[in-house]
């Protein structure tokens, strides 16, 4: 019988440690039955003590591997095609510079920002079709922000994806030399609005698949009633989004949790995060239970989303998101 195998890809620096750590650990808990599970981890600036932390997962974990990759290389790699910083760092572009230098075993390996929370097993991941697809991805609810999706000639219907997790089709992508193509194409743009999510969206049109929802399901759905949120978003009944049915049942039984929300980050201190609560279960169980943590800042945004009515502060937070983007990308620019 074939082993059963799972490649993931992740990266971090020191402030993202804590919820990389989380994410490993609540992956091996959730998926014992795996033969194999190997984690790539692309580490920025992460101390060697914290390394040696981080790898004696693989003392508790017997079927993991975690491969830590230093990002110096693609820092390099990066400033020389002169890429644009997301956030003041260039980080965000490693997981494409990377992807050609990777041997792994399977076809296919799936990319989880750092701030993921594992919740279930990923069986499915091995055995979703491609379909000829490059990758697939989940669908984003910034699509329908007015000025916001940076993305030309782009048609009111055309699906737009998240790149906080992207199942990539590792065997078309070496076979291809997609990893040589993307750079060239970097070179001559990355200064888009959402950096690397736009140029995705860009260069890989038609090439994307769609994953089911309860593989990413965003944390700030849970401080909502889900039509709301949807009809809020403008993303109910929308033929790119998924149905309020999918949505609603994701919510009881997701796979991964998406670690979106604000204000206060789920692994900050005395944070109201909906998943807090199983957030601190897996970080009790990580080498870092001790460490220190941002407090939450008890600022306006906290008093709106929870003292507000909740009809009032979804709309009120979905007015500050768009403000927000469209502010920062006219300030970068």
């Amino acid at each position: 019988m074939p082993k059963k195998i799972l490649n993931i890809l992740t990266q971090s620096d020191q402030n993202y440690l804590i919820p990389g750590s989380v994410m490993v650990t609540s992956l091996c808990e959730n998926n014992t039955h795996f033969d194999e599970i190997n984690v790539y981890y692309l580490s920025l600036g992460i101390s060697p003590d914290n390394i040696k932390k981080l790898k004696s997962l693989e003392k508790k974990y017997k079927n993991l591997k975690l491969l830590i990759i230093d990002s110096e290389k693609y820092q390099k790699e990066a400033e020389a095609l002169s890429l644009s910083k997301w956030n003041g760092k260039l980080i965000t572009w490693f997981k494409l510079l990377v992807l050609s230098d990777l041997d792994i075993n399977t076809d296919r390996i799936l990319y989880l920002n750092p701030h993921s929370l594992i919740t279930g097993r990923l069986d499915g991941i091995t055995t979703l079709a491609f379909n000829q697809n490059i990758m697939m991805n989940i669908y984003d609810y910034f699509e329908n922000f007015p000025g916001v999706v940076d993305i030309p000639n782009r048609k009111k219907d055309d699906p737009y994806f998240n790149c906080g997790l992207m199942l990539f089709n590792h065997a078309k992508w070496q076979k291809e030399n997609v990893g040589d193509k993307v750079k060239k194409s970097l070179q001559k743009k990355s200064d888009f609005r959402i950096a690397d999510q736009d140029f995705c969206n860009i260069f890989f049109k038609n090439k994307i698949g769609v994953m089911p929802f309860e593989y990413y399901v965003w944390e700030t759905f849970y401080f909502y009633d889900p039509k709301s949120s949807l009809s809020t978003w403008r993303l109910l009944n929308k033929p790119n989004y998924y149905a309020l049915d999918d949505v609603k049942s994701s919510l009881l039984t997701p796979k991964i949790i998406y670690l979106t929300s604000a204000p206060g980050r789920t692994w900050y201190k005395n944070t109201k995060a909906p998943a807090a609560p199983l957030f601190q279960k897996y970080l009790k169980m990580t080498p870092f239970v001790d460490y220190d943590r941002p407090e939450t800042r008890r600022n306006l945004a906290f008093f709106v989303t929870f003292y507000l009515p909740k009809s009032v502060a979804l709309r009120i937070n979905f007015l500050y998101s768009f403000l927000n983007v469209n502010i920062l990308w006219k300030l970068k620019k």
